[in-house]
Protein backbone atom coordinates (compact mmCIF):
# COMPACT_ATOMS: atom_id res chain seq x y z
CA UNK A 1 0.00 0.00 0.00
CA UNK A 2 1.39 3.37 -0.98
CA UNK A 3 1.35 6.01 1.72
CA UNK A 4 0.64 9.55 0.65
CA UNK A 5 1.01 12.78 2.50
CA UNK A 6 -2.30 14.24 3.64
CA UNK A 7 -3.84 16.62 1.15
CA UNK A 8 -5.13 20.02 2.09
CA UNK A 9 -8.84 20.70 1.88
CA UNK A 10 -9.52 24.35 1.22
CA UNK A 11 -12.81 25.98 2.05
CA UNK A 12 -13.54 28.84 -0.30
CA UNK A 13 -15.97 31.69 0.23
CA UNK A 14 -17.98 30.45 -2.76
CA UNK A 15 -18.40 27.09 -1.06
CA UNK A 16 -19.67 28.72 2.12
CA UNK A 17 -22.15 30.84 0.16
CA UNK A 18 -23.38 27.79 -1.75
CA UNK A 19 -23.77 25.88 1.52
CA UNK A 20 -25.75 28.71 3.13
CA UNK A 21 -27.98 28.97 0.05
CA UNK A 22 -28.71 25.22 0.05
CA UNK A 23 -29.35 25.29 3.78
CA UNK A 24 -31.85 28.16 3.44
CA UNK A 25 -33.59 26.41 0.53
CA UNK A 26 -33.98 23.21 2.57
CA UNK A 27 -35.29 25.10 5.59
CA UNK A 28 -37.82 27.02 3.51
CA UNK A 29 -38.82 23.80 1.76
CA UNK A 30 -39.42 22.08 5.11
CA UNK A 31 -41.32 25.09 6.40
CA UNK A 32 -43.60 25.22 3.37
CA UNK A 33 -44.21 21.46 3.52
CA UNK A 34 -45.14 21.73 7.18
CA UNK A 35 -47.61 24.53 6.44
CA UNK A 36 -49.21 22.69 3.52
CA UNK A 37 -49.67 19.35 5.27
CA UNK A 38 -52.39 18.95 7.79
CA UNK A 39 -51.30 17.73 11.18
CA UNK A 40 -51.80 13.96 11.41
CA UNK A 41 -53.33 12.42 14.55
CA UNK A 42 -49.85 11.11 15.43
CA UNK A 43 -46.35 12.14 14.52
CA UNK A 44 -44.52 9.71 12.26
CA UNK A 45 -41.19 10.17 14.08
CA UNK A 46 -42.80 9.34 17.41
CA UNK A 47 -44.45 6.23 15.98
CA UNK A 48 -41.07 5.02 14.69
CA UNK A 49 -41.91 5.47 11.02
CA UNK A 50 -39.14 7.35 9.24
CA UNK A 51 -39.98 8.72 5.79
CA UNK A 52 -37.63 7.59 3.03
CA UNK A 53 -35.67 10.48 1.48
CA UNK A 54 -36.02 11.03 -2.24
CA UNK A 55 -33.28 10.02 -4.68
CA UNK A 56 -32.62 13.69 -5.45
CA UNK A 57 -32.07 14.43 -1.76
CA UNK A 58 -29.64 11.54 -1.44
CA UNK A 59 -27.70 12.67 -4.52
CA UNK A 60 -27.51 16.23 -3.15
CA UNK A 61 -26.14 14.95 0.17
CA UNK A 62 -23.38 12.89 -1.41
CA UNK A 63 -22.53 15.56 -3.97
CA UNK A 64 -23.62 13.65 -7.05
CA UNK A 65 -24.78 16.02 -9.76
CA UNK A 66 -26.14 14.61 -12.98
CA UNK A 67 -25.75 18.03 -14.59
CA UNK A 68 -22.29 19.09 -15.59
CA UNK A 69 -21.16 22.50 -14.37
CA UNK A 70 -19.58 24.78 -16.94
Amino acid sequence: MIRRNPTRIELKMEDMQEYQQKKEEEESKKHSENLMSSSPPFHSDIAGIVPKPSIETIHDRIGLNSQTKH
